[in-house]
């Protein structure tokens, strides 16, 4: 049995947060993706905790909000699931802790709001508040607009933990949660899935039900996230799909762009497009803003146009990015560029190549140089950027914008209702030359008439897509050099998508006195203090005394050693032959110290600010008059992919999901053209709408994608067991028998009866009785249900002989290529693949294999004959030999 239960993403015009719900045999639940949107609306969530606590495990995908968003939300307010156990990739943890360390820091509305039952009674939980009905938890938002406290970057880390890696192409057998009935030999196998480093495609085998989970996937290779393994990955050169992910039971597979066909070019003609609409607003002196997210695809853009800034450096002088700065923005960047460094092995084959040629001559320079000067001599790496800076202050960016020069800047986020490129719209905005680039769509659905938002629940993003989709003002379009229209709008939004918190800043760029030497020696001092702070507490340990402001305070108890003791640090005088060093702090005027050491301040209290929060809305109108344009730089599927590869694939059934009803109505109906044409029908045929079945379920539809087998439970008597001969087949055992069905035993009915006599009166106890109702639920689970099967037993001496099977003996199993090669050489035999997917054995003996399973072999007379060193029998026999033991003989018994 198997049961797909989509919670969010599915037909939705709204949001792309995904969450689902896969249900097998056994009353085993998984819940795949916790995804959640911009709005953090917990109503989003509450289908999600009436599952929870029956969830047996869970699975992520990708490193994005979509996917991950509500994982710490879920963690501090749902107190089962921290029981539930995770399953994620490695760089989908890493990346998904510094995007939701980046989220919580920089969108207060993610902390989400403080019911308005937890204010008027007192023993209301918050939990239970996000299963209220919409309009009553919108009324009590709205009405107390009290913030919950954000969760710390220990927390966040903390939830984390518990999440348990897994490597690709590695079956995983996993524990159950406490409260989750036993799995049943369930196997997990992780495959990549590109469009984010570290994306998983999902291959489920339990019993009968092969499960690939396929959502948000992208089959091209980009600069540094491979294709999707469908082929076998990076460097695969294969026109099937690998055994493993064909032919699944139910394939569950994403829509999103299923109705676009990518450009022409691939991703050269990408990046070019990019850099020629870059370039045309960089030679107008303008400002360049790219919203992107923290820690997925801006990997991609960063090392694209890092490396274009490497090779105009490196070429025409006269090229305008020489002269451009470029800037990576977000709150904790730092630590997803330094993530990227260390998970190069889950990245394109290129990559790792480029990686180790800058290791190899950083080896070579270092050598020329005998050690020297190390930084002159460090090659640049993938991830070693030379040109693109990190913003990680808000005042900084502040700064940056308010500087005079071309400059492109990368902010998150896309939807840019938080983050940094929300603070950057503002300045961008209003000048002519400045281009607003996006990289990522938004749901076209959110434009209808019908289901046109309203400016307070529409995103920034999702307004100007509208505006640079319709063209509603009708503006003049301006074509730039590449040929992309490009256009002027005007923008006016609602406070809560603009508002900050605080819309006064102060300019000390004007202040005469900071001029010279002076100024230089207190920015070096800001930035030693900027360090120091972006250093964990649990890193500082007693230190913390010292170098946190306003902490007093340090538990000591279970520490050993010089944490148990005060710090102390002995100041030292540093110098040379020449004298003692010269402190630019000590030269600093009066004045100047008080306002670093202001502005170091204010940014403690703004990272460590702790306490009630109340959100005030306001509004405020911005006019954009920079150009507006779009790149398509999403990493995901598109409708020649789709349609390319599903039938390839050969699901019994199709489950779409991800994307707008437009978009999975079109690829329903073309796919089921496809995959009937590949089982031989017609479309006048009777039998075309059985040929492949589709599913396109909406949110919170169940529907029953059971593999069609005709299997049932039976119990085998002692006397036939005792016949059985079993034949292993990997980790299966199979064998033919002849018997006959009986009704079940009487002892097994009697023993029924007694149970059933058992527990009606257990139930009639518990209901006399003064016990609470929790204890009278409990006693009921103690005695299970007792199944009742049929008797399978052997049949008479007098049937035997009339029904025996004269049949054939049956060869049972799947022998893969691989693995009949290591055999071959293994026998002293010469093997090696030649073309598509034939082996050559002895250069005289070819070996294929069909995708319905079916081996071929094709050999030359002579290699039917003896070897000529005399040992053994010919190439031709011996691979026969090697093929039926890697088989499992099956005869009638």
């Amino acid at each position: 049995m198997f049961t797909f239960t989509p919670l969010l993403g599915a037909q939705s015009s709204y949001s792309r947060a995904s969450q689902s719900i896969l249900e097998l045999d056994g009353g085993i639940k998984i819940l795949v993706d916790v995804g959640w949107d911009e709005k953090f609306n917990t109503l989003d969530l509450a289908e999600l905790e009436k599952h929870i606590p029956t969830l047996s495990l869970i699975l992520l995908t990708h490193a994005t909000p979509a996917h991950i968003g509500a994982l710490v939300h879920c963690c501090r307010t749902f107190p089962l699931f921290t029981q539930i156990p995770i399953y994620a990739t490695n760089p989908v943890i890493a990346f998904g802790r510094t995007l939701l360390q980046d989220l919580y820091a920089s969108a207060p509305l993610a902390a989400t709001f403080l019911p308005k039952a937890s204010v008027s009674e007192p023993g209301a939980s918050s939990a239970g508040s996000a299963t209220v009905s919409g309009g009553d938890t919108e009324a009590a938002g709205s009405a107390s607009r009290i913030l919950l406290q954000s969760p710390t970057a220990e927390e966040i880390s903390r939830y984390f933990s518990l999440i348990q890696p897994l490597k690709y192409s590695q079956p995983h057998q996993p524990l159950p949660s406490p409260f989750s009935p036993p799995l049943n030999g369930l196997t997990l196998t992780a495959y990549n899935a590109g469009h984010t480093v570290g994306g998983t495609i999902w291959h489920i085998q339990h019993g009968l039900e092969s499960i690939v989970y396929a959502v948000d996937w992208n089959q091209a290779r980009e600069s540094v996230v491979a294709g999707a393994a469908w082929f076998g990955g990076s460097g695969a050169s294969g026109t099937e799909v690998i055994e493993q992910l064909r032919k699944p039971t139910a394939l569950i597979c994403s829509t999103t762009g299923g109705d676009k066909l990518a450009p022409s070019g691939g991703r050269k003609k990408r990046d070019d497009l990019l850099l020629d609409m870059i370039r045309s607003s960089l030679a107008k002196g303008g400002t360049v803003l790219i919203p992107t997210d923290t820690s997925a695809r801006v990997l991609e853009l960063a090392y694209a146009l890092e490396h274009s800034w490497r090779d105009a450096a490196n070429g025409d002088k006269e090229d305008v990015l020489q002269g451009a700065g470029l800037y990576l923005a977000g709150k904790k960047v730092t630590n997803t560029i330094r993530l990227a460094r260390s998970m190069l092995e889950w990245m394109d084959e290129n990559i790792v190549r480029e990686f180790e040629a800058a290791e190899s001559a950083d080896v070579t320079n270092g050598q020329r140089t005998g050690g020297q000067d190390k930084s002159t001599s460090k090659g640049g790496g993938p991830f070693t950027f030379k040109h693109l800076k990190i913003i990680e202050r808000k005042k900084r960016l502040e700064k940056l914008l308010a500087e005079p020069g071309p400059k492109v800047i990368l902010a998150s986020d896309t939807s840019m209702d938080w983050g940094f490129s929300k603070h950057a719209l503002r300045q961008v905005a209003e000048g002519p030359n400045n281009l607003l680039l996006m990289t990522e769509s938004f749901r076209k659905d959110m434009q209808t008439q019908e289901s046109k938002p309203s400016q307070s629940s529409a995103t920034i993003g999702s307004m100007i897509w509208q505006w640079y989709e319709e063209r509603r003002d009708g503006v003049a379009l301006e074509k730039g050099s590449d040929g992309e229209h490009i256009e002027q709008e005007t923008l006016e939004t609602a406070a809560d998508a603009l508002d900050d918190g605080s819309s006064s800043t102060t300019s000390e760029d004007s202040d005469p006195e900071h001029q010279g030497r002076a100024l230089n020696f207190s920015a070096s001092l800001a930035h030693a203090t900027r360090s120091k702070l972006a250093v964990s507490d649990e890193d500082l340990g007693i230190n913390i005394l010292l170098r946190r402001k306003n902490v007093y305070d340090y538990d000591v108890r279970g520490k050993k050693g010089r944490e148990r003791m005060f710090p102390y640090v002995a100041p030292r005088k540093k110098g040379d032959e020449y004298g003692e060093f010269i402190r630019p702090e000590d030269l600093v005027s009066d004045g100047e110290d008080a306002d670093v050491a202001a502005e170091s301040e204010d940014e403690v209290e703004g990272q460590s600010f702790e306490g009630p929060a109340k959100v005030v809305y306001n509004t405020q109108t911005i006019t954009i008059n920079a150009r507006i344009a779009f790149i398509d730089f999403m990493g995901l599927h598109d409708k020649r992919s789709l349609e390319m590869l599903i039938p390839l694939i050969q699901p019994q059934k199709l489950i779409l999901v991800g994307g707008m009803k437009e978009e999975t109505s079109a690829l329903a109906a073309e796919c089921q053209k496809l995959l009937t044409v590949k089982l031989g029908a017609t479309v006048s045929d009777p039998a075309f709408d059985s040929a492949a079945i589709i599913f396109t379920p909406a949110n919170r539809e169940v529907i029953d994608a059971s593999v069609d087998t005709n299997a049932w439970n039976v119990k085998l008597s002692n006397t036939l067991v005792r016949r059985l001969n079993w034949q292993h087949v990997r980790s299966l055992g199979v064998v033919a028998l002849t018997a006959q069905l009986r009704g079940p035993e009487p002892a097994e009915i009697g023993d029924v009866e007694t149970s059933g006599k058992k527990m009606k009166q257990l139930k009639d106890e518990a209901a006399s009785s003064a016990v609470a109702p929790e204890l009278g639920q409990a006693d009921t689970k103690i005695i299970d249900k007792v199944e009742v099967y049929p008797l399978l037993d052997t049949l008479p001496a007098s049937m035997a002989a009339g029904t025996r099977s004269m049949a054939r003996p049956l060869h049972v199993g799947d022998l893969r290529l691989a693995d009949l090669r290591k055999l071959m050489q293994s026998a002293g035999h010469t093997a090696e693949f030649r073309g598509e997917g034939t082996l050559l054995i002895d250069k005289s003996v070819a070996v294929r294999k069909s995708g319905t399973g079916k081996i071929e072999i094709e050999a030359t007379a002579q290699s039917s004959l003896g070897r000529p060193s005399g040992r053994g029998l010919g190439s031709f026999l011996a691979v026969k030999k090697k093929i039926y033991e890697g088989l499992a003989v099956v005869a009638g018994s």
